[in-house]
């Protein structure tokens, strides 16, 4: 009986081994046939990149010196080493390896290998600022987003800006990254969600967790207004807009912001984040909406008096610049929507229809300025011919910010702000919300080319925050 039982022991060990062994030689064969698939079948490596992030994109290849320039003021002195060893060391984490594999230029990888001969060093520099200018600051970070980035160089610097005479005591820290069509995004995610790592004793959670969305940026792109500005002008001159060929368009469309790149840059008051989130409460909107709604409202406003300062029929305030066939150079077509004045809880209540409260999409964010203020898709843009006119979402946040003092390189944060350069760009506007300490605020930057003085520019800005306070009022 034992004899017997000892047989059956051995058969059955082997059996379960060799089942152990099949199974161990499917799984190889399967992963071996996996892997030699993949190399053959490689996807392309502007499929895998991650298309969310092309909120801020030009995504033109002309556009390819567009950067975003982030900037926050530390109590106390920047050291020039510290900084240097901050960022090569979150860099050389094996979380963020892709972020300096790919090979494609003007996406964003290249943050790190683009150089021949890397030198951190080289990417951050040092100046010093006027303190008896007001304006010195402003004049400075314009000068620095306006300057194209060095061919040969990864496409990012650090500006460490010093008080000329340390009277203040209070060192800035600017960074300008190239805003690439994907993982530019990531980047600028990448160093402020994780450079500012000072322990912080009024948060007790991890920086990364503690600022996931720092800043709230939103673009907003009025071509339209300066569609309405040629419109005008051939209106005044007795021409027929719809049958004008599309050379007569062209021409100023595709120019629009270059020339120098001027622009006003305008801020406004700062708010509390608070009657931000009891608006949202009282009209039940997403925090992401009631700005939406505010800056909808006061740019409908902005196309209203330019179409009727220049007499503009109120229908036409939308330009096309669709190829039309039986035309070889395309032709202009023109489509009504409607800009008629409007209660502004109807505006909220639109722009709420076309949200949800935990998706955002670019489509969502089409459909609800669509309807307030003419714009126009990319994939309008790319079917049109017209490469130099980009249509740029909006990049929305319901994260308010950090409420309380945060710290970076050892130093106290004093406030952050971001703006992004007109580099060959013809956005029009771009819009930028900014909290911290419970404190919000939008900035603006306007081309002159369609806002056409500082105090217009001014009034835009106003007219968001006052529209804001107006909706936490309503009742």
């Amino acid at each position: 009986m034992g004899f017997f039982k000892t047989v059956l022991t051995f058969i059955l060990k082997c059996l379960i081994f060799d089942s152990i062994f099949l199974l161990y030689l499917i799984n190889s064969v399967i992963r071996a046939f996996t892997t030699i698939a993949s190399n053959i079948f490689r996807p392309d490596l502007l499929q895998i990149v991650d298309k969310h992030f092309t909120h801020l994109a030009c995504q033109v290849y002309s556009e390819a010196n567009v950067a975003i320039l982030v900037s926050g003021k530390f109590r106390g002195e920047l050291n020039k080493q510290n900084v240097a060893n901050n960022v090569k060391r979150i860099l050389e984490k094996p979380e963020y390896h892709r972020l300096k594999e790919c090979i494609v230029p003007w996406w964003g990888h290249l943050f790190w290998k683009l150089d021949k001969n890397f030198n951190i060093k080289e990417h951050i520099l040092k100046c010093k600022l006027d303190p008896t200018s007001p304006t010195a600051l402003k004049k400075l970070q314009q000068s620095v987003l306006s300057k194209p980035f060095p061919t040969g160089k990864s496409p990012w610097f650090i500006y460490i800006v010093t008080n000329s005479t340390k009277q203040e005591n209070e060192d800035i820290f600017m960074l300008k990254i190239h805003h690439s069509l994907a993982d530019g995004h990531s980047i600028l995610k990448l160093l402020i969600n994780e450079i500012f790592d000072e322990p912080s004793t009024s948060v007790l959670k991890p920086v990364a967790a503690r600022l996931p969305k720092l800043v709230e940026i939103w673009l907003g792109f009025t071509f339209v207004l300066k569609a309405i500005n040629w419109l005008s002008n051939k209106i005044i001159s007795g021409e027929d807009p719809a049958l004008t060929p599309s050379g007569g368009l062209a021409s100023p469309m595709k120019t629009l912001g270059s020339g120098g790149r001027k622009y006003y840059s305008v801020e406004s008051r700062e708010i509390s984040v608070d009657s931000i989130k009891l608006a949202r409460r009282r009209l039940n909107v997403p925090f992401m909406g009631i700005i939406l709604s505010a800056l909808s409202q006061v740019l409908r406003n902005v196309a209203i008096r330019k179409v009727s300062r220049m007499k503009i029929p109120s229908h036409v305030t939308c330009v096309s610049p669709f190829p039309i066939k039986n035309h070889p150079g395309g032709s202009v077509r023109l489509f009504p929507l409607p800009i008629g004045e409007q209660d502004e809880l109807k505006v909220v209540k639109d722009v709420r229809a076309n949200l949800t409260k935990n998706v955002v999409s670019n489509v969502m964010m089409m459909r609800a300025l669509t309807g307030v203020v003419g714009t126009m898709p990319y994939s309008w843009v790319q079917k049109s011919g017209f490469t130099d006119i980009i249509g740029i979402p909006l990049v929305v946040s319901e994260f308010p910010g950090p409420t309380k003092q945060i710290s970076g390189f050892g130093l106290p944060l004093v406030e952050i702000s971001f703006q992004v350069g007109f580099h060959k760009g013809n956005c029009g506007l771009m819009f930028f919300g900014t909290s911290y300490k419970g404190m919000w605020r939008m900035k603006l930057n306007a081309d002159i080319d369609v806002i056409s003085t500082e105090e217009e520019a001014q009034s835009i800005v106003n007219g968001v925050v006052n529209n804001i306070i107006s909706y936490s009022k309503a009742q």
